[in-house]
């Protein structure tokens, strides 16, 4: 039973004080409210968003190759952005799994991806780019 409490411990303190490893180069921006979000669709051609949880071991997972992404991406026309669903649930809507990619186009979404799928991604951006 000690090691049952021991073990139950040790994952909500995991959870409560994970914290993402750092990318070199990561262009990865915390969004949190619909406003920031708005500001940012509005500024650049491209948003690719990841929504994402602390809790989630796929999203923990994800994270760090979405910020290897974003740093292959310099150009000002693609943000990168993460909304985590327990902080920003004002931006959640139509979520339903978690971690789900979404890829936004001039405001409209293009695409989106349920678990990370680079390849996606990088086609929903590379494809829209053809069609200018």
């Amino acid at each position: 039973m000690t090691i049952l409490l021991l073990v139950l411990a040790y994952r909500m303190c995991d959870q409560c004080f994970y914290r993402e490893p750092v990318i070199a180069g990561s262009r990865v921006s915390q969004i949190n409210t619909k406003d920031q979000f708005e500001e940012e669709v509005k500024k650049r051609k491209f948003v690719v968003v990841n929504y994402t949880a602390n809790w989630c071991p796929a999203c923990r997972s994800a994270g760090p190759s979405f910020a290897t992404l974003s740093t292959q991406f310099v150009s000002g026309d693609v943000a990168f952005i993460k909304v985590n669903v327990d902080v920003g649930k004002d931006l959640t809507d139509g979520i339903k799994s978690i971690p789900t990619f979404k890829v936004f186009s001039d405001g409209k979404e293009i695409a989106q991806f349920v678990g990370y799928n680079e390849k996606g991604i990088r086609e929903a951006l590379g494809s829209d780019r053809k069609k200018q």
